[in-house]
């Protein structure tokens, strides 16, 4: 079971626990999509390179290596171009969210 299953489960349980007798089924899959959804647009965001490409196509589009790398391509590497406007998102999303869920789990 991986990190991302443990926690989608704990947010499952958390929100059965807190709104299926008052909103039933509904209020608990919206709840859970309300505290996932920003981890979602963070990993969404974070998915491809975004480093400036200086031609007509504008910033490049290909699937990152690995978590924090850019595409292989010297001129899109972090100390040419040090952050990006969609990795300053994609990182206040994933903090916009771990803010929830601390207020979720810790909300009486």
């Amino acid at each position: 079971m991986s990190l991302v299953d443990l926690l989608a489960l704990l947010v499952v349980t958390k929100s059965w626990d807190r709104f299926y007798e008052t909103g039933g089924v509904w209020a608990v899959i919206l709840a859970c999509l309300l505290l996932l959804l920003p981890f979602a647009v963070a990993a969404w965001l974070a998915y491809r390179c975004t480093a400036w490409n200086g031609t007509i196509q504008g910033r490049c589009a290909k699937a990152r290596p690995g978590p924090f790398r850019r595409c292989d391509l010297s001129t899109h590497s972090h100390t040419a171009q040090l952050v990006t406007a969609p990795e300053v998102a994609a990182a206040a999303s994933f903090v916009l969210g771990i803010a929830g869920l601390w207020l979720f789990f810790t909300a009486r």
